[in-house]
């Protein structure tokens, strides 16, 4: 009786799972302004397709942006794809892009993911993961008026200009000729200028490339932990979107995966939210004469608040949670962005002798 009532289970779920499989077909053979694109599986969308392209051209990782490039190449300049059971657009032409990311407030776009597998990064409180419109505006407000206030433009130039003298020094008196990995030192100037910046806190991922790792500080450790959280957070949206949560919290290999990218982006988290409840409670020993540092935590700490110089009685203070997701967002913006444009920057000085020779002489 107990391996008939088995079999009839298993009958049903088998039935159940063919329902399922016509259902996502019947959906994807009737799916709006179908494009050009590889053919999906059911539950996994094209991520075998992904892998294989990447593992063809010796890339031994789920590297989107490499199978973008791919996709390109062999679709056009607008195709789709499905990651999980989600379907995307690719567009890679600037004339594709103009009306979704035109700087309009009457636009029907509205630019933010929304994608399976994001929530669980637990980060939708600041602008880029936020699909909640009333509070995407709300926060957006706050972060404008932060990042064009005169304190802390003043602050950020201040923060570049001493880093890098920091590093020339550390050249010019260097006896030896100094060779480096410029893509190293890029990520940790980013590091460094982003957490002064942002928080106002020195980490010393810079400082770390003079030493040995067996020599380094537990400061300079951390600094390496942000710096490789950092780079692994878009690697990881990808991963969380791109497989099932049920294949990605059950199956070994994807579990591994589940486990490493969700302890990279829990160590950032809670690193930037220690800072947040420690600068709040310095902020809350000072003086209501003393002065407030000019960091964006400082002044997103004290925006609306009794130590607002221009209090708007018609909004709350930002929470810690909203406050934590906004540094987030900027530390990954000002991350990737800004390294390559270094990196770019010393190429064309490289390959141009002549204004090698003018800043030289300047």
């Amino acid at each position: 009786m107990f391996i008939i009532l088995l079999k009839e289970i298993f009958t049903i779920l088998k039935f159940l799972l063919v329902i399922d499989i016509l259902r996502f077909y019947f959906k994807y053979v009737t799916r709006q302004s179908p494009l050009p694109g590889p053919f999906p599986l059911p539950y996994i969308g094209n991520a075998l397709q992904i892998l294989y392209m990447n593992f063809k051209e010796g890339n031994y990782q789920f590297d989107l942006g490499e199978y973008a490039r791919m996709q390109v190449e062999k679709y056009g300049h607008i195709s789709e794809v499905y990651q999980g059971s989600t379907r995307v657009i690719y567009l890679s032409k600037a004339e594709y892009l103009e009306k979704v990311y035109v700087p309009n407030s009457n636009s029907n776009y509205f630019a933010r993911p929304d994608l399976n597998g994001v929530s669980e990064v637990n980060a939708v409180h600041g602008l880029f993961f936020n699909n909640d419109f009333k509070s995407w505006k709300r926060i957006r407000k706050f972060v404008s008026q932060s990042l064009m206030s005169p304190r802390f433009i003043r602050e950020f130039t201040s923060t570049i200009q001493q880093l890098f003298e920091e590093s020339e020094h550390d050249w010019k008196n260097n006896d030896e000729e100094v060779i480096f990995n410029i893509s190293e030192w890029s990520k940790c100037f980013t590091t460094d200028m982003n957490m002064a910046t942002l928080m106002g806190r020195q980490t010393l991922c810079l400082a770390s490339l003079k030493l040995d790792e067996s020599e380094w500080t537990n400061e300079m450790k951390d600094s390496r932990k942000v710096k490789k959280s950092v780079e692994l957070f878009l690697k990881s949206i990808a991963f969380f979107t791109s497989f099932p949560k049920f294949l990605r919290h059950h199956f070994p290999i994807f579990n591994y995966y589940q486990n490493y990218f969700m302890n990279s982006l829990n160590f950032l988290k809670d690193f930037i939210h220690a800072r947040i409840m420690e600068r709040r409670e310095q902020i809350d020993r000072l003086q209501e004469n003393e002065m407030i540092g000019s960091s964006l935590l400082d002044i997103l700490l004290t925006t609306n608040t009794s130590r607002d110089m221009h209090d708007d009685d018609s909004d709350q203070p930002l929470t810690d949670l909203e406050i934590r997701d906004k540094i987030v967002d900027l530390s990954i913006a000002g991350s990737d962005s800004s390294s390559n444009l270094f990196i770019l920057a010393f190429w064309m000085i490289h390959i141009h002798p002549e204004v090698k020779m003018i800043l030289r002489s300047a």
